[in-house]
């Protein structure tokens, strides 16, 4: 029982270590950014212009205004009653079973309320197609180099 115990807590921490989002894994392997196809996750230090230039354009953004922003930005705009994850509440995007059912991935009624939209300059594929469909409801009220604030028109 030692024994197992031993070589599950020595595996749990070379797992870690090699494939985990701690720093260590980048240093035993510097080589892989992405050693089993998943994209490590990366943050960037608050001097970093694209920190920066996030810092910018929150700052637009009303204390009590609906949003929708990518990932990287929503921890940063959280202090308020709706905070969504794009591409929420435009069309849902669930996490655990039952998520390629229909109605997991159906426009929320919460759409219609989000004022504000924060999104990177350059979108990949699958955020761009999300954004499409709604884009003409926005216009553009900040942008910088790497960031772009989209506000309901009307709003």
């Amino acid at each position: 029982r030692r024994w197992c115990l031993g070589a599950v807590a020595t595996m749990s921490v070379w797992t870690c270590l090699m494939w985990g989002a701690v720093p260590i894994g980048k240093i035993v392997m510097p080589w892989a950014d992405d050693p089993i196809g998943v994209a490590m996750p990366y943050a960037w230090p608050p001097s970093h212009p694209v920190a920066e230039a996030a810092r910018d354009i929150i700052r637009d953004v009303p204390p009590d205004a609906i949003v929708s922003a990518q990932y990287t930005i929503t921890a940063h705009l959280a202090r308020r009653e709706q905070i969504y994850m794009f591409p929420n509440p435009f069309r849902a995007v669930l996490y655990g079973p039952n998520t390629d059912l229909e109605v997991a991935r159906a426009r929320l009624p919460a759409a219609d309320d989000v004022e504000y939209v924060v999104l990177p300059v350059q979108l990949d594929a699958a955020n761009q197609a999300d954004w499409d469909p709604v884009a003409a409801d926005f216009e553009t009220v900040a942008q910088n180099e790497y960031w772009v604030l989209y506000q309901r028109k009307g709003a």
